[in-house]
């Protein structure tokens, strides 16, 4: 009794330590900084399932109020944290900054295209479906009716540089596995494998993020409507663990951190999405893993009294 009053009064969170043991640690250069040596496709072929780049970047403390929540009042405490200091951006600077986030690992005169695994020109950049990249909305702007107006129609975690062709392509459907070799059929589009957990974790974010301003939710429904919902759910659980997080995505999450002030929790910590949407909706966060960290005998020991 003695030990858990003595932990209690130094406030340890009893909480089930994540399972980290497939974790990457990420390689940075002398000032700490995420290096991006692989394309998100190159990524996607050299990781397996589950084998998440840990985040460098987190100001100390940013997820402090998260820890020792699930569910419901998890998903609030993440969301009352990326809204603190958010600096919405118009979406005529969406273009320049898209420049910046998603550009190509392998050449910086390039922006790294989504949904299609390849590099285009920066300066290619159209508003139409025309040869050249645009700007392609991950939770269609259709799917709750915000438009381009600031706030969700203008968050750079969900903002993405694409195809202009195959943003048309993809249009306003749902994300779901699809049968056979389609990208695409009635009410449902899939990505590539490399795409998969950036929508994922895209998605995951904005119904996080706009769940109280904007009433956004992720089902497993298959509908195309003017509601704030986006689905399916199960299938994009899934691809949040066969895509993992990789030094593309971390760069990125960065990136939009300048600019937009706030970040991706789901980047920076996967396993929230399970303590959110997935089976640790009753098992209170630990506070995930940070880089540098190791798990300890003695966090084991504390677990297991």
């Amino acid at each position: 009794i003695s030990i858990w009053l003595a932990l209690l009064f130094l406030g340890f969170c009893f909480c089930s330590p994540g399972d980290y043991s497939k974790y990457v640690s990420p390689e940075v250069d002398g000032e700490g900084h995420i290096i991006v040596s692989l394309d998100p496709l190159e990524s996607s072929e050299r990781f397996e399932e589950g084998e998440h780049t840990i985040s460098v970047g987190i100001p100390d403390g940013y997820y402090n109020d998260a820890i020792g929540l699930s569910g419901d009042k998890l998903k609030t405490a993440l969301s009352e944290i990326v809204r603190e200091n958010y600096r919405g951006v118009g979406y005529s600077q969406v273009y320049d900054y898209l420049g910046d986030i998603d550009q190509h690992p392998h050449d910086d005169s390039q922006i790294w295209e989504l949904y299609m695994e390849r590099g285009y020109p920066t300066t290619g950049r159209v508003s139409h479906d025309r040869n050249g990249w645009n700007r392609e909305h991950t939770w269609a702007k259709s799917h709750g009716n915000f438009g381009t107006r600031m706030g969700p129609g203008t968050d750079l975690h969900h903002l993405r540089a694409s195809d202009a062709h195959e943003n048309s392509r993809r249009s306003n459907l749902n994300f779901c596995n699809v049968s056979g070799p389609k990208t695409h059929t009635l009410g449902c589009y899939e990505p590539p494998k490399s795409s998969k957990g950036d929508v994922a974790r895209a998605v995951f974010f904005m119904a996080m993020r706009w769940a109280d301003e904007n009433g956004l939710y992720i089902d497993n429904r298959n509908e195309i409507s003017k509601a704030p919902r986006i689905g399916e759910l199960s299938d994009i659980l899934e691809w949040h663990e066969l895509d993992p997080v990789d030094s593309f995505e971390v760069r990125r999450n960065n990136r939009a951190f300048h600019y937009q002030h706030n970040r991706n929790p789901f980047i920076d910590h996967p396993e929230l999405v399970h303590h959110i949407w997935g089976d640790l909706q009753d098992m209170p966060w630990d506070g995930g893993v940070n880089y540098g960290d190791r798990i300890t005998s003695f966090q084991l020991f504390i677990y297991f009294l």
